[in-house]
């Protein structure tokens, strides 16, 4: 089960009189993951794409100047495109279909439109944006055609090619920037050079184009690559290597046999060639001009790969571990002039360490532009006033601490403990926890079993005890209640088969066994396990909780609906796609919701913030910004 961000409960701090507290969980993945910043050299950071949703795919443009991404902030899938300067921001598609899900292309070199492709379930479709010009399709390509795979722009920026190779005979189209069709030709792999001429690989052959489509050469080859200035073709057949000049149609300049067995190839610079055997990771590189072998460096392959080059090609921008946490630097191939430019933190993805950055690319040589990344963002708990909003944290650990529910006078904190979370978690145990309001004295409340995990701790009104539920992972009941002491002790299984208990002046409501987050009846129980009688039927209630006087209130969501609030039997209209928890104030004056407004159609992009409202759903107050992108 994933609890990315869960929400906690509010009494007063420290008795009558006193101000009130929150306590909420959250990953502040908003901040960590799917955001697109910009570094200067001096180390200044600006977030460019400023969004709480997913922001991904940035491209940078050819001349440095805009950066393209996908983002959902509008509900929808849409390309927007901001300056490297962070100012005018607009999108510049509408809303792309995603069952196909969209990819940016390219910019055009001329930096002026972005091919990017998008489907449906019949077909695949290449977009060209520009902004402030209507977007235009010039490319349809039905799934039994092979849809889209790779494509990119002519030199002039005049026309686009892509090739769509998942069928039995791959097919490159060539298509102009208007959308009318220039030519096709069977192969994969398209190139272009900087002169303007496409090469493509065929029944092991490398035949080369003109930009109208005239075969110009075909030789052997299963491989081959452009010089940087394009005058020149690099290709392998067997294990030898060739190299033809006047532009790829000129006789053989240079032959050579390669140690090995390489697929790929790529020009290091204007003399140097690098042959890459991908299945054991051996680089070997040839001098073209002067006929001699040399080792290429591991970081000069990486470098290639991924177009983290300064624009003069002197610098690399990549990531280094340093203490717990990892760093953005450049410095040379030979990692000389090494420069830090800002401290990253790390994150866990599926169990390893990494940095919380992906796609650097340089924006100009004085400039990189990233997106951070954040598979698994840590989890830790949090306070918040109801009146001034300002949250502090709490925990600072690597487990995951979520759910945390203050005792009725403010002082200790119960909440749920897990050394993982994601895919990170495998088998990891959930375990109650409870420490002081400060965040001192932390120490394990409830000791289970294998193949056990706990959650939902909720405190009895007079502080001395807590029930949660107990999930199995084997057997057809897998909620049951229980409730253990506060000072510690055994925990005593109430014999009740439910999930998400709060206990209350004097019973305990609880979510009948089955589906605790998606929703089920709501029953209530006394605290010895006696008298269960169901509140309130049917199988889309979640999250009941007492007021002090004894007012309950639940949420009640349908399926493709919006939240409700029900409230002392009231149904209560809110503006929240989603609530993720629930809890009273101690007064009784106002509910605090950990909710979502916006729903982009995707579960993981939702956006959660804690509010509070009036029982009657009026007076919404936000009282955070942007804390976690996850729902329980």
């Amino acid at each position: 089960m994933l609890l990315g961000a869960a929400f906690a409960a509010v009494v007063s701090a420290h008795g009558a009189g006193s101000a009130t507290q929150i306590v909420f969980a959250a990953d502040r993945r908003p901040a960590l993951d799917g955001e697109i910043y910009r570094v200067d050299m001096d180390g200044k950071r600006v977030d460019v794409s400023r969004s709480p949703f997913a922001d991904t795919q940035q491209t940078v443009s050819p001349n440095g100047k805009r950066i393209a991404f996908l983002s959902v902030r509008s509900g929808s899938s849409r390309i927007y495109v901001v300056g490297t300067d962070g100012r005018r921001l607009s999108a510049v598609s509408s809303g792309l279909p995603t069952l196909r899900p969209p990819q940016i292309l390219g910019w055009s070199p001329d930096s002026t439109r972005i091919a990017v492709t998008a489907g449906t379930a019949q077909e695949s479709r290449i977009y060209i944006l520009q902004p402030r010009r209507p977007q235009h399709v010039i490319a349809r390509v039905s799934a039994a055609d092979g849809g889209i795979g790779v494509g990119a722009w002519s030199p002039d920026s005049q026309e686009f090619e892509f090739d769509s190779p998942f069928q039995s005979q791959p097919v490159v189209r060539v298509v102009a920037a208007t959308g009318r069709p220039a030519f096709r030709v069977i192969g994969d792999a398209p190139a272009w050079s900087a002169r303007g001429r496409l090469a493509v690989v065929s029944d092991e052959h490398v035949r080369v184009l003109s930009e109208h489509g005239k075969r110009l050469a075909s030789f052997s080859g299963r491989a081959f690559a452009w010089s940087p200035s394009g005058d020149r073709l690099a290709s392998l057949a067997g294990q030898t290597l060739a190299v033809r000049g006047a532009g790829g149609v000129g006789r053989v300049s240079f032959k050579k046999k390669a140690s090995g067995t390489a697929q790929l190839l790529f020009w290091a610079d204007a003399h140097r060639v690098v042959l890459v055997n991908g299945l054991n990771e051996q680089y070997d590189g040839i001098d073209v001009s002067r006929g001699r072998t040399w080792k290429p460096s591991e970081r000069l392959v990486s470098a290639h790969y991924c177009g983290c080059t300064s624009p003069d090609g002197s610098l690399v921008a990549d990531t280094t571990r340093v203490d717990d946490g990892f760093a953005l630097r450049v410095a040379r191939l030979d990692q000389s002039h090494s420069r830090t430019l800002i401290r990253v933190p790390s994150c866990a993805d599926d169990g390893v360490v990494v940095s919380s950055v992906q796609s650097v690319q340089f924006a100009t040589a004085r400039s990189v532009v990233y997106q951070s990344r954040c598979a698994e963002p840590p989890v830790d708990l949090y306070g918040v006033d109801p009146n001034a909003g300002i949250a502090r944290a709490i925990t600072h650990t690597s487990a995951e601490e979520t759910e945390p529910a203050l005792s009725p006078d403010g002082t200790q904190v119960a909440y749920v403990r897990a050394d993982a979370r994601g895919l990170s978690c495998k088998g990891c145990p959930a375990t109650i926890w409870i420490m002081n309001a400060d965040g001192t004295n932390q120490h394990a409340l409830t000791q289970p079993q294998t193949g056990q995990w706990d959650y939902d701790p909720s405190w009895s009104p007079d502080g001395t005890q807590i029930v949660f539920s107990r999930w199995y992972a084997a057997g057809t009941a897998r909620y049951h209640l229980f409730v253990v002491g506060a000072a510690g002790g055994s925990a005593r299984d109430l014999g009740v088969v439910g999930a998400s208990p709060a206990w209350g002046p004097s019973a305990i409501a609880y979510v009948e066994e089955g589906t605790p987050v998606e929703g089920g009846s709501v029953w209530s129980v006394a605290p010895d396990g006696t008298g269960q009688r169901e509140i309130a039927g049917g199988e889309s209630a979640y999250l009941p909780t007492w007021s002090r006087a004894g007012e309950l209130a639940y949420v009640d969501q349908q399926l493709g609906r919006k939240a409700v609030l029900v409230v002392g039997g009231r149904r209560v209209s809110v503006p929240f796609a989603r609530i993720d928890d629930l809890v009273w104030l101690a007064d009784g004056s106002r509910l605090v919701l950990f909710a979502a407004k916006v729903n982009t159609g995707s579960l993981g992009s939702l956006v959660y913030d804690v509010y509070s409202i009036r029982p009657d759903g009026s007076d919404t107050r936000r009282l955070t910004t942007n804390v976690s992108g996850w729902p329980r």
